[in-house]
């Protein structure tokens, strides 16, 4: 019987002309190709600087005003450090530049809810929820002009944003939820109707970035749309009694008979479920 020894040294090489195009599958397939990971992402000297500012000033802050153990044991949405974020820019700090943002990199975003984590994971879930997901999607396919609607009040923390994806029946398959959007001709709106469950910044977002199934040419299809409190039709329900992250807000959200103007269609018409999965990718 060969010893693992011998068996990892017969096993036949994985030339790089040979390896599948995802670094996942080349792993599983047991090669690294590190042209797929290098060069790793570093920042310039400028995009640094500007970082380590950002940080600086955000521990500066929160050694004086965020006490995270506090603000879990108060259970209670942290509403006096939401405001003091806003004012510090950092609910913006991701929005392109030319929408009153910072335009920060993923990078920079990553070491920066680290820092975020450390001090406070209910504001990171805060921060996240607003950045990460609620907002990403009018950032990446959005018009021009629900770019310049939407975007110089998300870099202002107003409004809060929200990802409105899970539903009750639908939580890791996503694509078989049931909220729905039918076209109002005479209207010139989408009616939406439905459900979404554990929806993270819920009972204080006024932006919601939601996804219903939509009839494209005879098709059903999931598209994605973008959903404002002030709407009639639109509630949520109340604070989920979570273990943890007591700090963060998490509802569900009532949609019903909602009239979605046709230009809060975010993207393309049907592209929806693709959208959903890409923001939640990156």
């Amino acid at each position: 019987m060969p010893t693992p020894t011998s068996a990892v040294k017969s096993k036949p090489v994985v030339r790089s002309a040979e390896l599948p195009g995802s670094f996942m599958k080349s792993l599983f397939a047991g090669a690294l190709p590190a042209d797929v990971v290098f060069p790793y992402p570093r920042q310039d000297a400028e995009a640094r600087e500007t970082l380590d500012l950002v940080l600086e000033s955000f521990r500066s802050w929160a050694r004086e005003r965020l006490d995270g153990g506090a603000i879990d044991r108060a259970a209670a949405f942290p509403e006096a450090q939401v405001r003091d974020l806003k004012e510090l820019g950092i609910l913006g700090l991701t929005i392109p530049e030319e929408y009153g943002g910072g335009g920060l990199s993923i990078t920079a975003y990553c070491r920066l809810m680290e820092e975020i984590g450390h001090h406070c994971a209910a504001i990171a879930t805060i921060v996240g929820a607003h950045l990460g997901i609620g907002s990403k999607g009018i950032v990446h396919y959005g018009s021009a002009a629900q770019k310049k609607r939407w975007l110089p009040g998300v870099a202002k923390g107003d409004p809060l944003c929200a990802y409105a994806l899970t539903e009750a029946g639908s939580g890791s398959d996503a694509a078989s939820l049931k909220t729905r959007a039918v076209w109002d001709e005479t209207r010139q709106v989408w009616m939406m109707n439905g459900n979404k469950r554990f929806i993270t910044n819920g009972g204080h977002a006024g932006l919601f970035t939601v996804f219903a199934r939509t009839e494209i040419r005879g098709e059903d299809k999931i598209s994605a749309f973008v959903v404002t409190r002030d709407l009639p039709g639109v509630s949520t329900g109340k604070e989920e009694d979570k273990l943890g992250l007591k700090g963060s807000s998490t509802t569900d959200l009532y949609l019903e008979n909602v009239p979605v103007p046709k230009d809060n269609l975010l993207g393309e018409p049907g592209r929806g479920f693709k959208y959903a999965m890409e923001i939640l990718n990156e």
